[in-house]
């Protein structure tokens, strides 16, 4: 039997009696909250720079070692002979990959792993990495001598597709880079769009919304695939170093600190509380908790940091205004077994209700669940689907609110 349950984030409130007291007894409760070092007293050093999960072991890579932990990273291990530079980490059909930029022990490369970690060998690429983005089908990398490589074959073979540098990102068939500028390519790099002209070090991409973060401390967001382009944070002088998205909460990491957003990324607040203004460098989702990691800046000790989700959401969901876009979210856990999330959005058209219609279908078309069919007032909703009767494969889901159409591919693994 399929179970549903919905939540709503938020809808316009047309009471306000008692809303002053919930809201200073929400802040009241998360004014103590703060982020918990994560194995505090380990071997982890240095400057963190990247942060992965894979089959429940966590791995940060940074300019010691690439680090690994098989209990939550209540302890860690480090592996290689010492790194100089584990830049960059990447998963691709249950492989590992960690883009090594240059070692006293090892050659720079692209080095793979195929048994969670544990053992690691160079592919056949010998650049210094600086970047990695990758699918289950596709591996990109970017390397100091301002060149992009792409491997379809696990590394066996690397074919140099662009002279271009920076940082990068893959959304479906998009390969974003930033460096110079934001530039884009929908070919696998036989033609490159220029999106942006500022110099930018991140870029975080969920179909046609995308955010770019740059070295003058600005973040912008677009949500017609970098056609145009909203400013939404301008911090001078903190270089915007990650960008991270788990349904409307955006994080994004600084050289001042962490600051995030639940509103999709319209608007941000300042939640580093006692990490100081440690540099934030890379931000996750694992287990219910967001994880950061951070440079060894302002006398905050090198780390991964962690908080639950709900600390980081819950207080601003009050205050939030209503969503300025209808969108549907990608869901989450993706693939899923037998329970999944999905979250979508209605702004205030000014008419009231609107008729919203969820479902979800199989690949031949075939409607094996309606979640969604009634009027919505405006406001951020979230469904979780259990399909445990379904078998595994791919469905799709709908949405259709308005004149809005929208439809997102999900993955049942059993």
């Amino acid at each position: 039997m399929k179970y549903i349950r919905t939540f709503l984030f938020f809808r316009p409130l047309t009471k306000v009696r008692g809303l002053f007291f919930i809201v200073l007894f929400l802040y009241s409760f998360k004014l103590n909250a703060q982020w918990s070092e994560v194995g505090a007293g380990s071997s982890i050093g240095g400057d963190i720079m990247a942060l992965m999960e894979h089959n429940n072991i966590l791995y940060a890579g940074g300019t010691a070692y690439l680090f690994r932990s098989t209990d939550s990273g209540i302890t860690w291990s480090g592996l290689f002979d010492l790194f100089a530079y584990a830049w960059s980490l990447a998963k691709s059909n249950n492989n590992l990959y960690c883009g090594l930029f240059t070692s006293s022990g090892q050659t720079a490369s692209v080095y793979k792993s195929t048994n969670n970690g544990s053992d690691w060998l160079p592919t056949a690429i010998a650049e210094n990495i600086i970047s990695l983005a990758a699918s289950d089908s596709e591996i990109y990398t970017s390397t100091s001598s301002g060149k992009i490589f792409l491997t379809t074959d696990e590394g066996v073979t690397w074919n140099q597709i662009s002279n271009v540098f920076g940082y990068l990102f893959l959304s479906g068939s998009r390969l974003y880079a930033a460096g110079s500028g934001l530039k884009v390519t929908t070919d696998k790099g036989n033609s490159w769009s220029s999106i942006h002209s500022n110099p930018g070090i991140s870029v975080f991409a969920e179909d046609s919304i995308v955010f770019f973060g740059t070295q003058y401390g600005e973040i912008f967001r677009s949500s017609d695939y970098g056609q145009t382009w909203l400013q939404v944070l301008h911090k001078p002088g903190a270089y915007v170093r990650s960008l991270f998205k788990y349904f409307d909460f955006v994080a994004a990491g600084t050289d001042s600190g962490l600051y995030i957003s639940n509103d999709n990324g319209f608007n941000f607040a300042y939640r580093n509380d006692n990490l100081g203004r440690t540099m934030v460098t890379d931000i996750m989702y694992y287990d219910g908790y967001i994880y950061l990691s951070n440079g060894n800046y302002a006398g905050v000790p090198v780390a991964v940091w962690k908080r639950p989700v709900s600390e980081l959401t819950s207080v601003y969901n009050i205050h939030s205004s209503p969503p300025y876009e209808i969108t549907l979210m990608q869901n989450y856990p993706n693939p899923f077994n037998p329970s999944t999330k999905i979250r979508y959005s209605i702004p205030n058209t000014g008419t009231g209700l609107t008729l919203s219609v969820l479902k979800v279908y199989d690949t031949l078309g075939n409607e094996v669940a309606t979640l969604v069919d009634d009027y919505r007032e405006a406001g951020r909703y979230e469904i979780e689907f259990n399909s445990s009767d379904l078998p595994s494969g791919i469905y799709y889901y709908k949405l259709t609110a308005g004149n809005f159409s929208d439809v997102k591919k999900m993955i049942l693994l059993k």
